[in-house]
């Protein structure tokens, strides 16, 4: 009974904690890799009403009319007018060929990006700041203001700044594990996000510029050609795909298109008002800069010098869009998503200035001083739930169909006679080529960039509508944003009747359909 009792196994007893390390450990990586962005596309698809809307943006419409005329075989810039870049034109082009003239398609193109935005986010801050802060940062972009809309409407906006995001976070990856493979993949991406939108091309003088400063900080026994070699490659690689892509795609004499109508906007009167203005649109978001420049300054203390990309981004970003006009939505994104990011570590801060009170007592010192602010702003940005993004968009009972097209009865009718018309017709000259689209009716090449950016800043004219209706003879011509006086002259006395008009909706059918 006394005798020598048998010892337990070594191997047996570790074995366990590290087949259940490995589980937890697979289990935290497919919560943050996959997770995470399929459950926000999952409360897009199920929890999102207004999915099936007519359109969230004229642009909608625009880029899909743009597609839709790719797919027929006209060219961009040489025949189909555009002042934007070409890569999701393409890639919108091939998604309409595989599917049809359908608007669902073209926003899940858009939703894979954003969930792409989502995912690089949420590996770059779990680089430096671990799974909480990238949690919280995710969370923080998800309740940016217009970030669920965007994420589902056919704009270009956010897919470029999504590249641009995988740009960062492989960039990141070459600081941390200096394989070159980082490096090409960082300056490949952002080259496509510029090709995608030229606003993001703001970044490179800002990506450059961290890899000088980190060859620098750490360059003891490098010559200087070693310390620019990093900049050096990516830039090269950068510079020479997106110059040659761009010419490529656009072509050295349509590279007009791409600036003059945005240059020329920026004085355009009628953009000369508060609500087309930066500031306009960063009142919301005050909070959350606040909870960014906090963000930053913990950055600096804690020596976590990658997210300093972050300020940078946000800055180079604030510094290029504040004397700009007209402003719109996704160029807000383009300072709120990086410091929402930053207003993750502040507030991840805070919490866990929160969880420490309850067993210490809290001295007054610099660094509670930026949590109580941290404290404040993450009040007043979250406190009105009732009228915060996106709460107020999403229903509380998932549903499978969206029908409604929230067109209202005034306009529905208008898309109901159009319809009606449009398998007897080739042609729609309009200024909502959204409705051309759904009826599946082409719009004229020069006409399908029908923006109000365009039209304010005179790069397309009553005088160029009417010159459309003669070249092309539309069997409808459907006006909606303006009115043009000249156009429903020429209209009534060249052979067209106005079946339907209300508010600004004045649809003519040709009088030989009406026959």
């Amino acid at each position: 009974m006394n005798g020598p009792q048998s010892l337990p196994n070594p191997a047996f007893m570790t074995a366990k904690p590290t087949m259940r390390a490995s589980a937890s450990k697979f289990l935290e990586e497919l919560f943050y890799q996959l997770v995470l962005p399929l459950t926000f596309a999952l409360i897009v698809l199920f929890f999102f009403p207004s999915r099936a809307n007519f359109q969230f943006s004229f642009d909608e419409g625009v880029n899909l009319m743009k597609s839709m005329l790719m797919g027929k075989g006209y060219h961009l810039y040489a025949e189909i007018w555009s002042d934007q870049p070409p890569l999701f034109s393409y890639i919108l082009t091939k998604v309409i060929d595989l599917t049809g003239n359908s608007v669902a398609p073209g926003r899940l193109l858009v939703l894979v990006f954003s969930c792409l935005l989502l995912w690089a986010a949420i590996q770059f801050m779990r680089l430096s700041w671990g799974n909480s802060t990238a949690l919280i940062g995710a969370i923080l972009i998800f309740f940016l203001p217009r970030y669920l809309i965007l994420s589902y409407s056919v704009m270009i906006g956010l897919p470029a700044i999504s590249l641009a995001m995988l740009s960062l976070l492989f960039q990141a990856y070459w600081h941390y594990k200096r394989k070159w493979v980082w490096l090409v993949l960082s300056a490949i991406l952002l080259a496509l996000s510029v090709l995608t939108k030229l606003f993001t091309g703001i970044l490179a003088p800002l990506f450059l510029a961290g890899l000088l400063m980190h060859e620098v900080h750490g360059s003891r026994d490098k010559t200087w050609f070693r310390v620019i070699t990093p900049a050096l490659v990516w830039g090269c690689i950068f510079g020479v795909l997106g110059a040659s892509l761009g010419l490529w795609l656009v072509g050295f004499q349509n590279l007009p298109q791409l600036l003059e109508p945005h240059l020329a906007a920026t004085s355009a009167v009628q953009f000369d008002q508060p609500e087309f203005t930066l500031s306009w649109y960063l009142r919301g978001v005050i909070p959350i800069l606040i909870l960014a420049a906090i963000g930053t300054v913990f950055a600096i203390q804690e020596k976590k010098w990658i997210s300093l990309y972050l300020s940078g981004w946000s800055v180079f970003a604030y510094l290029s869009l504040f004397r700009h006009t007209p402003i719109w939505e996704h160029h807000l994104l383009l300072i709120t998503i990086p410091a929402a990011m930053l207003a993750a570590i502040a507030t991840f801060m805070l919490f866990h200035l929160i969880v420490n009170l309850v067993s210490t007592n809290l001295k007054l010192n610099f660094t509670n001083m930026l949590l109580a602010i941290s404290l404040a702003a993450f009040i007043m940005y979250f406190f009105p739930f009732a009228i915060r993004d996106p709460l107020n968009l999403l229903s509380p009972i998932p549903s499978i169909s969206a029908e409604d097209l929230g067109l209202g009865p005034t306009h529905d009718q208008t898309l109901r006679i159009a319809f009606k018309y449009a398998p007897r017709s080739k042609w729609m000259v309009t200024d909502l080529p959204m409705v051309a689209y759904r009826a599946g009716v082409l719009v004229p090449p020069n006409l399908a960039v029908f923006t109000a950016k365009r039209y304010a800043s005179g790069f397309i004219t009553q005088e160029d509508l009417i010159d459309a209706v003669k070249e092309y003879q539309p069997e409808q011509v459907l006006l909606g944003r303006y009115e043009y006086p000249l156009v429903d002259s020429f209209l009534v006395s060249n052979g067209y009747h106005l079946v339907h008009q209300a508010d600004l909706d004045k649809l003519y059918i040709r009088k030989d359909l009406l026959r």
